[in-house]
């Protein structure tokens, strides 16, 4: 049998950014069929990041069996393996980091520059001693070794940048102790698969980041995924995310209450077997045999150290934090007693490309009062908070008064917004527009799409999804409407004559444009095309402002 730090330098570590159509390992998906569509390589692996998407990526570790036996039933892992994983910690980091790290020129030794020079490394103590220090009894800080990476991806091993997000896999916070988003942790998922054709156990472990858009110095940024694999002394926490090894663990009969022999140290001292050193002992047992305390009917007299607070036990005794108590999801993971072991860490590295999708301008338009097509039916958009682009339907048992009043506005002028939607091209791919949700601040702002032509009405008006391939665009006129005045009516700007102030003047417009990029393929046998989709349908939010000043005469 392995030992935990023999399977962890046997382990190998990769990262990959899979597209829509890889999916993710299930009984509905046959274990073979999936690691061999994993290994076709371009067809599953993505090399762009959307700005704004929920990027999934995953980690395949690659563990060699712990024994050379012979694997009677690949869905039965070795407990060996299990005791293993329960003691791994995934963690991730993503950042945003220069296309092109800047290097050191090659010089001679006279020549170096400053920043190539070596020196000796800081230091934050006197290399004096101080006299006798007692050994912290702490563990050693967790080591950060140099991620590996592919070929193409070798120069950016030690780059630094912006740093995006980073947290722990199967945690509900993140490294900074904050609240994720529920997508992202509800997105967070494990499987352990057996390849067959290699005779080694994969462990895909799902992840996921918000790849936001950031105002930075660098023009076209890199997106720097780093995950890593921490051996940890401890379990981990059971959480929703590790459940699937919660279930392994429990279908294989959960771990024996003693050692096996493949995780016993061989011949020692029993104080060195002992994870601690110094097993728990009932030091005032002997007071059982006083006639007062040596009653049947009563509970033995048991002062264990788990009473003394965690302060006290670790400056005054050097005892460690006592055992969580045993609950049925916890029991899953608790493995044997088992040697100690250092903490070891590997990491991987991987890069993508940084793309927009779209881009978005918006134009306003003052233009006299027209009447607008109605719709007869109101379409809620994806998130249910708005109309769609059916428009904005006037419920029938309106006043023709109200409705005048909204169509109309108080002195017959309308607000146009012109929307542009653009694909610039950068991706190579085209990019297919789901839906569009446009808001005005402010109180009494109504907005609907305004549609037309002989296809927009055999549609009703629903002119999505609109497919936009690359250096296409689209102009979207939206109708804003105000059930009453943003200033009083006899002091208005723009909707009357005087001097008005305030911030009903400046409206903020938001614009969420609801989408994913596609990719047209021409199959064999086929006469059209068919539209592959790499990612999920993301939102993205643009801010603008609305003027509803005069310009200056």
């Amino acid at each position: 049998m392995a030992t935990f730090e023999q399977i962890v330098s046997s382990s190998t570590l990769d990262v990959l950014v899979p597209t829509t159509g890889l999916g993710f390992p299930s009984e509905d998906i046959a274990t073979d069929k999936w690691l061999a569509q994993l290994q076709s390589g371009e067809t599953v692996e993505r090399k762009l990041a959307f700005f704004d998407e929920h990027l999934e990526f995953l980690l395949l570790l690659r563990l060699e069996p712990p024994s050379n036996d012979t694997l009677s039933d690949p869905s039965q892992p070795p407990l060996t393996l299990l005791s293993f994983l329960t003691h791994l910690q995934v963690s991730y980091d993503a950042s945003y980091i220069a296309p092109v790290p800047v290097t050191p020129a090659v010089a001679s030794h006279n020549s170096l520059l400053p920043s190539a020079r070596l020196g000796t490394p800081p230091r934050s103590s006197s290399l004096k001693p101080r006299g006798h220090v007692p050994p912290s009894i702490f563990p050693p800080s967790t080591p950060n070794p140099t991620p590996a990476t592919a070929e193409q991806d070798r120069r950016y091993v030690k780059a630094e940048g912006t740093n995006l997000a980073s947290g722990i896999w199967g945690e509900a916070k993140d490294a900074k102790g904050q609240g994720r988003d529920d997508r992202q942790e509800n997105r967070e998922t494990f499987a352990l698969l057996w390849d067959a054709e290699n005779k080694k156990w994969v462990a895909v472990y799902r992840m996921c980041v918000n790849v936001a858009f950031l105002r930075l110095n660098v023009s076209d940024p890199l997106l720097c995924l780093t995950v890593s694999t921490t051996l940890r002394e401890k379990p981990v926490q059971v959480t929703p995310a590790r459940k699937p090894l919660a279930a392994l663990i429990a279908a294989a009969g959960g771990f024996p209450a003693e050692p096996t022999a493949g995780m016993s140290l061989g011949d020692g001292d029993d104080d060195q077997r002992r994870p601690n050193g110094l097993d728990e002992v009932n030091l005032l047992e002997g007071l059982m045999a006083d006639p007062t305390f040596a009653i049947t009917s009563s509970s033995p007299l048991n002062l264990p150290s788990t009473r003394l607070g965690p302060k006290t036990r670790r400056t005054e005794f050097s005892l460690g934090a006592p055992a969580p108590p045993e609950t049925p999801n916890s029991a899953l993971l608790v493995t044997p007693t088992t040697a100690t072991h250092p903490t070891l860490r590997k990491s991987f590295r991987k890069t993508l490309n940084t793309v927009s999708g779209f881009r978005v301008r918006m134009r306003t338009v003052f233009v006299p009062y027209v009447l607008l097509p109605q719709d007869s039916a109101t379409a809620s958009s994806p998130n249910g908070d708005a109309p769609r682009s059916a428009g904005w339907a006037i419920s029938p048992t309106a006043e023709d008064d109200e409705l005048d009043e909204l169509e109309a506005g108080h002195t017959e002028r309308t607000v146009v917004l012109c929307i542009e939607l653009e694909n610039s091209g950068e991706s190579g791919l085209g990019f297919a527009v789901e839906d569009v949700v446009v808001r005005v601040g402010g109180e009494g702002a109504r907005v609907r799409l305004v549609w037309w032509g002989a296809e927009a009405a055999q549609r009703k008006g629903k002119v999505f999804p609109l497919r936009m391939s690359g250096m296409e665009q689209y102009n979207l006129l939206y109708a804003v409407e105000f059930l009453t005045a943003p200033v009083p009516e006899k002091e208005a700007l723009v909707f009357g004559s005087g001097p008005a102030g305030g911030q009903e003047l400046q409206r903020a417009v938001t614009i969420n444009v609801h989408g994913r990029p596609y990719e047209l393929i021409q199959n064999k046998g086929e006469d059209e095309p068919e539209y592959v989709y790499p990612t999920q349908v993301f939102s993205s939010r643009w801010n603008c402002v609305l003027d509803l000043a005069p310009p200056p005469r």
